[in-house]
């Protein structure tokens, strides 16, 4: 029946049987005849080929052969030792599983039931979803007509099992209708709280962050873990101050004095800490810190969990809110730690998403975040964990369209991610993912208007609604920035200055890592924008203000945004009337755009440089720099934004110098199997190696 099996755990016939009937007489045989080989270890066999083992299997009646496979499990069952058991768990329990055991006393369907529930608590911890779910449910239909009354203990793990792997394998139905069994059975909120834990992760991943709030916090409620309707700065700053006395010893040893956290309530909390957190970030920001606060402390005083390296990964990001960028950037580097001492991959895809997503690229540069998300989306995907692989992949896109990677590229990526994010039902991530492919189509001449986000991927009107139906305020403020960026770049000032206002979101405590600091340069140059068009001292000073905060960031070292800083006051000093200072930073800006390989960037400083040298009358010049800027936007694969610069500045640019210019090969997906090793990706990872000596000095 088997491809091979280790007869050293075959227990010998009765010794009144004949010699011909011995089992080594008859493997003798075999071998002779070329039917079976002997493997290294001599005491297990193998069929020589598979054809041979059909054949042995047709051998038995058709009839017969599912009483046959059983009365196969139940010898070895009963035959083989616990550590062989568990050995051949799986072998035995299909044996066991195609024929016999309905027809048995219910004292043997139920020991064949605990067989199906070990061997699916074995395959969810290898991550073989669907092997889970099989056992599970096979083991659920041994229990009978009433297994809620007769045999609850059991029923009760096994519907959780099948729901926790119907969710990791990303089908909602499953899910939705296995949560609903155990929350209209389980006898006590406690025996419900798992499901409960299962059914936010849900929400949460179909954007439905305030419903998937709600429902949390009152599950932690239950057990004993409150916190106030009305979040206030006091509130936090008090929990931010009792916890960092309590974590600072562990930043010198690290962590080595804490125990193994083994209450299965608490390890429920903390993951469900982390499911809010995420939606807190979306929907609640105020109310976000105090749910990291608290994920820290139950370590501190229980021991490490699995979800350990999630609450450190996330305290990092605080102090990144408080302006700590170095002290983040530690408390990030000891999640990894204990992540890599954890030796399991389960979290990688949550720790890798705010460590490279949120903190680290407040020290370093920005492109080293890439392959590392990338890495975060693979193992989640691997581990049952989509929601994060997902948001790793929305944040990998905002990293590669923000450092100025080809937009032809990103928009053959982005065709793939959305389509994954349909088929696993991840609304939240689609949404998100959805406002960059537009972005990125509007870019390329894509859309009928490019300052509106409308077009074959999404409807903008449509998105806010559903964002503002489902209170993800993240999204809608994400929405905004990215309108007043495409009004920026298509010349229309006021209108972005207008949307300026509804963005403020995005910079809030700092939890949108690098987007934060491209936040702040847009909103600086429009305000300087409209300071020019207006005479307005007061756009003049928000600009000032802003180029400050991004200076700030720059001289505590952020390697990301020198360009922005002097691009900002070359444009401040332009409207002074300072050229002198306004022309050696704008060279200063082109010049670190360039070492640094943002693109995009390089384009926008050349157009503003152009645009300067028009108002005070260097056409020749002028020329020279639009035509490059001109180049660039259209290599980098913005071929409508070029255009738009082409018919802006007609009297200007020579359209026949302007022919002869390519976009950037498009490259392979990063989806494939060759990610690491081949494709854009290598020679991003080899040019962030670049930039990082480049921008070390």
């Amino acid at each position: 029946i088997m491809s091979s099996y280790d007869f050293s755990q075959y227990v010998d016939a009765p010794e009144s049987w004949e010699n011909d009937f011995k089992i080594e007489n008859i493997l003798e045989i075999a071998i002779n005849e070329g039917l079976i080989e002997k493997l290294d270890n001599e005491t297990s066999y193998k069929f020589a080929h598979d054809e041979i083992q059909r054949a042995a299997c047709l051998l038995i009646p058709e009839n017969e052969s599912s009483i046959f496979r059983y009365k196969i499990g139940r010898t070895l069952l009963e035959k083989l030792t616990k550590k062989q058991l568990d050995k051949n768990l799986f072998v035995v329990v299909d044996l066991l599983s195609v024929g016999g055991s309905s027809t048995e006393p219910e004292n043997i369907q139920v020991s064949v039931s605990i067989l199906n529930h070990d061997a699916a608590q074995k395959a969810f911890s290898t991550f073989a979803f669907a092997p889970c779910i099989k056992y599970a449910k096979a083991g659920i239909s041994l229990l009978g007509r009433n297994p809620w009354k007769n045999h609850y203990a059991m029923s009760l793990e096994l519907h959780n099992l099948v729901a926790r792997a119907f969710f990791c394998s990303g089908s909602i139905t499953g899910t939705t209708t296995y949560v609903n069994l155990i929350l209209a059975n389980a006898k006590s909120f406690g025996d419900k709280y798992a499901a409960y834990v299962i059914l936010t992760n849900m929400l949460a991943v179909q954007g439905n962050v305030n419903q998937a709030i709600t429902k949390g916090l009152y599950a932690l409620k239950k057990k004993g873990i409150r916190f106030s309707r009305i979040q206030t700065r006091l509130s936090t700053h008090t929990a931010f101050s009792a916890t960092k006395r309590l974590i600072q010893p562990g930043l010198d040893t690290g962590f080595a004095f804490l125990p193994i956290m083994k209450d299965t309530r608490i390890i429920l909390s903390m993951g469900l800490l982390s499911v809010l957190t995420q939606c807190a970030r979306e929907a609640r920001p105020k109310l976000m810190p105090l749910l990291i606060l608290k994920m820290v402390q139950l370590s501190i005083s229980h021991g490490i969990c699995v979800y350990t390296p999630v609450a450190f990964a996330a305290y990092g990001m605080i102090l990144c809110m408080n302006g700590d960028c170095r002290g983040g950037y530690e408390m990030g580097q000891a999640a990894l730690l204990l992540l890599d001492k954890s030796k399991t991959d389960s979290m990688v895809g949550r720790v890798h998403l705010i460590v490279y997503g949120h903190i680290n690229c407040w020290t370093k540069p920005v492109f080293l975040t890439t392959l590392p998300l990338i890495n975060g989306y693979q193992k989640g995907m691997a581990t049952g964990d989509v929601g994060s692989a997902m948001m790793c992949l929305v944040k990998c896109v905002q990293v590669l369209f923000y450092s100025g990677h080809s937009l032809t590229y990103l928009k053959n990526e982005l065709e793939q991610f959305c389509s994954q994010m349909k088929e696993y039902k991840q609304n939240l991530a689609l949404g998100y993912a959805s406002l960059f492919w537009q972005m990125v189509l509007n870019m390329m001449g894509g859309s009928e208007n490019p300052v509106v986000l409308t077009g074959t991927v999404m409807n903008e009107n449509e998105i806010m609604e559903e964002s503002k139906h489902q209170s993800i305020l993240a999204r809608i403020s994400i929405l905004h920035f990215n309108q007043m960026t495409l009004y920026y770049h298509f010349g229309d000032i006021r209108a972005a200055a207008k949307v300026m206002m509804k963005t403020k979101f995005v910079s809030n405590f700092y939890i949108y890592g690098h987007l934060s600091v491209v936040h702040e340069f847009f909103g600086g140059l429009v305000s300087i924008s409209l300071a020019q068009e207006k005479k307005c001292k007061r756009c003049l000073r928000i600009a000032t203000k802003k180029m400050k905060i991004i200076e700030a960031w720059s001289d505590d070292g952020n390697v990301n945004c020198r360009h922005m800083v002097a691009l900002l006051k070359a444009e401040i000093f332009q409207f002074k009337g300072d050229t002198d200072e306004a022309e050696r930073n704008y060279r200063y800006a082109i010049t670190t755009t360039h070492k640094c390989g943002f693109i995009h960037d390089r384009a926008l400083a050349n157009e503003r440089m152009g645009i300067f040298y028009c108002r005070i009358g260097s056409m020749d010049q002028a020329q020279d720099c639009l035509l490059e800027a001109y180049k660039i936007w259209l290599r980098w694969g913005a071929r409508a934004k070029a255009e738009n610069l082409m018919e802006r500045y007609a009297g200007v640019l020579d359209s026949d110098k302007c022919r002869d210019v390519s976009e950037r090969p498009p490259g392979k997906s990063i989806l494939r199997g060759d990610v690491i090793v081949s494709g854009p990706l290598l020679q991003l990872s080899k040019r962030t190696l670049l930039v990082e000596k480049r921008t070390s000095h």
